[in-house]
């Protein structure tokens, strides 16, 4: 039983990667539509970070398909690694597209803005990005190609969280700068996401073995070593990890 579980676990993953893919997609075409109707420069904005999340989920698709064509024995493949290294800069790339974003936004005189449309649109991103979440979070945490595609849907749910709000205080009290604010947190917050992620891909990298498994296997040859050298190898020194 067991094993038939986890020899089900890459098409799992691959599953649940391509629901969350196709959601991405939806979600940022009708930002784009309902965008242009409402004159919602939150949702255009929403959309562009959608668009450049969906392109780098794809790299995880096409990394979760390697695996189940390759059927490593454990971990992750070096493909997957990969996947997730460029999920990390796809964050810090979003992050500071955000920010400039945001700031050059501050110097704008605010459109007029539809905000029923945008409370609605804001919404339905809100509801599909928390399905994404409760798709993956079980995935994320063996896995590294899956936790950076993790950490983008929890940065998507953040923006749609502050684009509603900002919808809200748009429509009840017209703060228009709440759309500023609201889009500068959340690029930080992404920001700070993508740091850890690139840390652990390139450390994965470096040593050669992609494995995703947060216990590694000691090698036969260290049956004999001191549990000090045990305990050295399965948590390697600060300069290893840089």
């Amino acid at each position: 039983m067991a094993s038939d579980s986890t020899s089900r676990e890459p098409l799992q993953k691959l599953r649940s990667l391509t629901i969350a893919w196709s959601l991405v997609v939806l979600t940022a075409t009708a930002d784009v539509a309902i965008g242009a109707w409402s004159h919602s420069l939150a949702l255009f904005a929403d959309s562009g970070h959608l668009f450049a999340d969906a392109a780098t989920f794809g790299l995880s698709v096409i990394a979760a398909w390697w695996a189940c064509k390759k059927q490593p024995a454990t971990g992750t493949s070096r493909l997957e690694a990969i996947a997730a290294l460029v999920n990390g800069l796809g964050l810090l790339g979003i992050s500071a597209e955000l920010l400039w974003e945001g700031l050059h936004r501050l110097g704008e005189a605010a459109p007029e803005i539809l905000s029923v449309p945008m409370v609605a649109m804001a919404g339905f991103s809100l509801v599909a990005n928390v399905i994404n979440v409760r798709l993956l979070h079980g995935h994320s945490h063996q896995d590294l190609n899956v936790q950076g595609v993790f950490l983008h849907l929890l940065g998507d749910l953040f923006s749609s969280i502050g684009v509603l709000l900002a919808a809200i205080a748009v429509w009840l009290w017209h703060w228009t700068w709440a759309d500023v604010a609201v889009s500068l947190v959340v690029a930080l917050i992404v920001g700070g996401s993508a740091f850890p992620l690139i840390r652990r891909s390139l450390h994965l990298l470096k040593r050669g073995n992609a494995s995703a498994d947060l216990n590694p296997i000691v090698p036969a040859q260290c049956i004999c070593c001191t549990p000090a050298e045990i305990q050295k190898l399965l948590q390697p020194t600060l300069e290893e990890l840089i």
